[in-house]
Order: C-alpha cells, then sequence, then structure tokens
C-alpha cells in the first residue's frame, strides 16, 4: 500500500511538473540565481552598501555578462553557418581518404556482396549481362500548393514570438530573483510557517544547509566550469577551430553534467575540426588540448576547491540530470543538480523522506558490518576481504576484529535467531566467516602485531565457546590476538558436550578460562558453564566474554548468575588485557 502510495506521488508530482514547466521554470531559474548571487550581495553589503543597490548591482552585472556572451555566440553561430558548404566539401574528402580501397580484402568482399546482392534480385552482376526491358513509368503531374497570403499581425506574432518568448523569461527570471534576493529573509521565514513552527527544528538547519550546499556547488562549479570552457576555447582559438568562443561556452555548459557532459561538449568541436582541417594535424591536437584541460581540471583543481560536496551520488546526478531533461528540456539539464540537492537535503532532515536521502545521497547506506555480511551471505569471498582489507587500513587486528568482523557476526547471529536463515545458508555463512577469520589471522601474523612474541609457557588459556560455531569463530579471534601477544591459547571444539569441557579443563589445568558468548543467544549456556566452572574449579580464573559494546555489565552479571571473582568483558582487546593480567603476565612482556 506504502509502495502505491509514494508511486503515485511521484507520478501526481512529475504531472504537475511537466504540465506546469511555463510556470515552474522561470521561478525554479530565479531561485537557482538568488543561490548563485546570495554570496556576492552579501559581501556588498558588509561594505556598508544598501541592500536593494547591492541587489541591483548583482544582477546587473550578471545579466550584463550574459547577455554579452549570447551576443558573441550568435555572431559566432552566423558565421559557422555561413561555411557549412567548405565544411562539406572538406568532410567528404576525408570520408574518402578513409574509405578502404576496392583491392583490398574489405573492398574484394563488399565487391562479393554486391554482386551476391544483384544475384539474389535476379539483375545481371557482369558489365555484359543483357537488362532487363523496364517499361518508363507514367510521370506524375506536378502539385502546387499556393498558400494564402499571411496577415500582419499573424507574419509579426510567426517573427517576433521566437524571440520575445526567452527575453519574456528572461525579464521573469530577473524580476524574481532580484525580489528574492531583496526580500531573502522574508522568503525563509514564510517558508518555515508554510511548514510549521513545530517543525522550525528540521527545517531550520535544513535550509540552512540546502543554501549553503547549492551556493557552494553552484560557485565552485561554475568557478571551474568557467576556467575549463575559457582554456579550451583559448587554445581552440590558437589552434584555428572556427567558432572557438562557442565550444569553450558549450565545454561550460555542458560541464555540470558529470562525466556524460564533457563528452558531448568535445564531440563537436572535433567534428567541426575534421571537417574545417585540410589534414589530421589539428584534429589530434584538439583532441589532446580536451584531455589535458579535463585531466588537470578534475583531478588537480576540482578536489581542492570542492572541499565539502553536494552530498549527491554522481549516479543520482546523471539519474536526474535524464529525468529532468526529460520534463523541462535543456532548462532542466541546468538545473538538475541544484534541485537534487534540494531533494537529497530533504529527505536527510525531513523523517518522512528519507528514502530520498538513500536514492540520492552519496554516503554509504550500509555499515561497514553490514556490508561485510551481506558479502559473507552472497558467498563472495573476495569482496568480503576487500571490505575488510579498505576497512583495516593502518589499523591494529585487534580494532578490525573488534569494530568489523565481531559485529558482522553479532548481525548474522540476530538473523539466524529471527528465523531467516535455514540450516544450509547458516552453514555456508559459518564457513565463510571462518575462511576470512583464517585469512584475517595470516595477515596480522604476517604483518607483526604490536606486541607479537613467541606463546610463554607460564600459563595456558582456554578459550570455551558457550553454544555454537559463531561463540567459536570469535573464540578463535581471541585465540589468534593472545597468541600475537605472547599467550597460548587453544580453543575447543563447539560442539564438545559440557561434559567434555570440564574434562578438557581439568586435564590441561589453564592459568585463564574465557567463555565466549554472542548476543543475543548464549545466555543459558554461559550460566551453565559459569556455575560448572566455579563449583568444580574455585580457584580458577573465569572471563566471560560477551561481544557486545552496548551490553550493560551489572545487568548482564545479575542475569547470568554471576557471583564471585568472574570477570565480564565485551571486547576481544579488552579481553587480552584482562586475561594477561589474570594469568600473570607483565603488561609489557
Amino acid at each position: 500500500m506504502r509502495t502505491a502510495a509514494a508511486l503515485l506521488a511521484v507520478l501526481v508530482a512529475a504531472t504537475i511538473l511537466y504540465v506546469a514547466k511555463e510556470v515552474l521554470i522561470p521561478i525554479a531559474l530565479a531561485v537557482v540565481l538568488t543561490f548563485l548571487l546570495a554570496p556576492m550581495v552579501r559581501r556588498l553589503e558588509r561594505l556598508r552598501m544598501p541592500r536593494i543597490v547591492a541587489v541591483l548591482l548583482a544582477v546587473g552585472l550578471s545579466t550584463m555578462f550574459l547577455g554579452g556572451l549570447g551576443w558573441v555566440m550568435e555572431e559566432q553561430v552566423v558565421g559557422l553557418a555561413e561555411r557549412l558548404p567548405e565544411f562539406k566539401t572538406n568532410l567528404l574528402k576525408k570520408v574518402d581518404e578513409l574509405r578502404p580501397s576496392s583491392g583490398g580484402v574489405f573492398g574484394q568482399a563488399g565487391q562479393a556482396v554486391s554482386e551476391l546482392a544483384h544475384k539474389l534480385a535476379g539483375e545481371p552482376s557482369e558489365p555484359g549481362g543483357a537488362a532487363p526491358v523496364v517499361a518508363p513509368e507514367p510521370q506524375p503531374l506536378p502539385v502546387r500548393v499556393i498558400e494564402p497570403p499571411t496577415a500582419p499581425l499573424l507574419y509579426a506574432k510567426n517573427l517576433i514570438g521566437p524571440i520575445l518568448s526567452p527575453l519574456l523569461t528572461g525579464g521573469i527570471v530577473v524580476v524574481f530573483s532580484i525580489f528574492m534576493l531583496i526580500k531573502r529573509e522574508d522568503v525563509r521565514n514564510r517558508f518555515i510557517r508554510l511548514v510549521g513552527q513545530r517543525e522550525m527544528h528540521v527545517t531550520t538547519p535544513a535550509l540552512d544547509d540546502a543554501a549553503g550546499r547549492i551556493s557552494r556547488y553552484l560557485l565552485m562549479q561554475s568557478i571551474t566550469n568557467g576556467s575549463a570552457g575559457l582554456l579550451i576555447g583559448t587554445g581552440l582559438y590558437f589552434l584555428g577551430v572556427p567558432g572557438a568562443l562557442v565550444w569553450g561556452l558549450l565545454v561550460a555548459f555542458m560541464r555540470f553534467l558529470p562525466y556524460v557532459g564533457i563528452v558531448v561538449a568535445a564531440t563537436l568541436p572535433v567534428v567541426i575540426s575534421l571537417s574545417a582541417s585540410p589534414g589530421w594535424s589539428q584534429v589530434l591536437m584538439v583532441i589532446g588540448l580536451i584531455l589535458v584541460v579535463e585531466l588537470v581540471i578534475g583531478n588537480a583543481i576540482e578536489p581542492l576547491l570542492f572541499g565539502s560536496h553536494t552530498g549527491v551520488s554522481p549516479l543520482a546526478i546523471l539519474a536526474a540530470a535524464a529525468f529532468w531533461t526529460w520534463l523541462w528540456g535543456p532548462v532542466g539539464l541546468l538545473l538538475a543538480t541544484p534541485l537534487t540537492v534540494c531533494l537529497a537535503v530533504a529527505g536527510k532532515h525531513v523523517p518522512a523522506l528519507a528514502f530520498l536521502d538513500v536514492l540520492l545521497g552519496d554516503e554509504p547506506v550500509l555499515t561497514p558490518e553490514a556490508r561485510l555480511y551481506q558479502r559473507v551471505l552472497a558467498g563472495d569471498a573476495e569482496e568480503a576481504e576487500d571490505i575488510i582489507g579498505s576497512f583495516g587500513k593502518d589499523k591494529p587486528l585487534s580494532e578490525v576484529y573488534d569494530t568489523l568482523i565481531v559485529p558482522a557476526i553479532r548481525l548474522s547471529e540476530s538473523v539466524r535467531h529471527r528465523g531467516g536463515l535455514d540450516e544450509d545458508h547458516d552453514r555456508a555463512v559459518r564457513e565463510m566467516f571462518s575462511v576470512v577469520i583464517e585469512d584475517m589471522g595470516e595477515l596480522g601474523a604476517a604483518q607483526g602485531a604490536p606486541g607479537t612474541s613467541e606463546p610463554s609457557e607460564r600459563g595456558l588459556v582456554i578459550c570455551l565457546p558457550a553454544r555454537d560455531s559463531a561463540d567459536q569463530l570469535v573464540a578463535r579471534m581471541l585465540a589468534r590476538l593472545l597468541s600475537n601477544a605472547g599467550v597460548r591459547a587453544e580453543v575447543p571444539l563447539a560442539e564438545a558436550l559440557t561434559g567434555e569441557m570440564m574434562e578438557e579443563v581439568a586435564t590441561r589445568q589453564p592459568a585463564v578460562v574465557c567463555i565466549s558468548a554472542v548476543p543475543p543467544g548464549s545466555a543459558v549456556h554461559t550460566r551453565v558453564l559459569c556455575k560448572r566452572l566455579r563449583a568444580k574449579f574455585p580457584d580458577l580464573a573465569i572471563v566471560v566474554g560477551l561481544w557486545d559494546p552496548n551490553v550493560n555489565i551489572p545487568a548482564a552479571k545479575e542475569r547470568l548468575d554471576i557471583t564471585g571473582a568472574v570477570q565480564i568483558v565485551t571486547q576481544l582487546q579488552q579481553a587480552v588485557d584482562q586475561i594477561r593480567s589474570l594469568a600473570g603476565y607483565a603488561s609489557g612482556a
């Protein structure tokens, strides 16, 4: 029901956006222009300039700049149109140069295919063959459509309409922007009042976040795109490519669309160079120029300027660009990223719209332990090891165990106790975790974990699994850490009965016994093991590992009915430190 309602809401919203685009497009452009010019207006106000003067100056300079660019572009486009016949001739010559000769392999193959086609069509393929006699077809009578004379008003409308419509839209955008910049606090307060004063704690950080992200994005992106367009346009001018300014502006505009935009923008100057230049050297230099500029700006300048990102994933921006272009055409392409940022901010701060943050945001939607468990569940050992490797870079082995692998095992245990895994899947998950832990142990030993030394003969530690293989997995990790710290440690099989474990302890006489228990299960078995160990070995040092840092230790002692000198720890590193102390090892050994 909720999914159907959400889909219906999306369809209704898309319909409204499409039907009302003539009204919404100028408003959206004005909002974006307001975000772009607001930092400039604030700086002018800090110089003791009245707000109205600062707004008019900022909007006037921006309008003059855009108008000048439009006029220069119109001149360049007209010049390109006049040279189209020359481009056509030059391009045809290059095509002839690339066409394979008839004597080559491809030429012979093409000739054979042509002859076969003639045979199938019943036509002679040899020059000497008799051509079939075809009766001349009657020529159709020419028809001429005479249009009535156009009325003067209709002629004026057809002539001025295409020019007047963009001018009217631009005028509306400018007027809206001026009033939004002058009354920006009033607009913000009205929006907060519209949402509701009770939600002020949500709308205030959301508005500040959206305004900061969009203004920062538009400013930084305009700087980088303008720099790329200027460099490429200047380079194309000195290379002699016709319409160099047009292609530079096209690069600056299309770079607002990540990844794909620069490819689209670079295609046209390459094609024009291919058509206008007599040789191939200019084409290669144009391609090299675009590649060098894009690599320098994309890998050096943008990472430096974009210290704070927009919070939207690149895939979401591409999908949003396609969606808004479908709705609003080229204007939608320009507005795609700002509008998507607004939606992502709304999803971040409004609980009812949290799905937008999941769909559009660039933050990981799964925690590292959830990603690891998901890959283990899928049987993908390679990616699971990649997750561990990237997470554990420059981290000690104990921290990787405590903050990644043990939480992933705990997550699998909670799923198993809810009945989410059958026996076969549970066994496969346990085996996969066993492989991962073994590889991690070898990696920690190979890297030389801090404090690694040969196990001492002073005291043996037995790590008893409280119940099942999950408890044994963590017990193995603890034994690995103890071994790295110079402590002898052994782990009995999880399938061993409680009586067999008691016999093992009686036979080996360890200095410390640690019971490994992974929540949410194993509580009953842990209580039984503690009572039997305390009854049979009253002087034995016992440590209980409840591997969850959120465990309430006093409540856990009461629930497990633990008395005496039994110690409870929640993390592996704590267990290592506690066991070393109980077993009589010096802290620095």
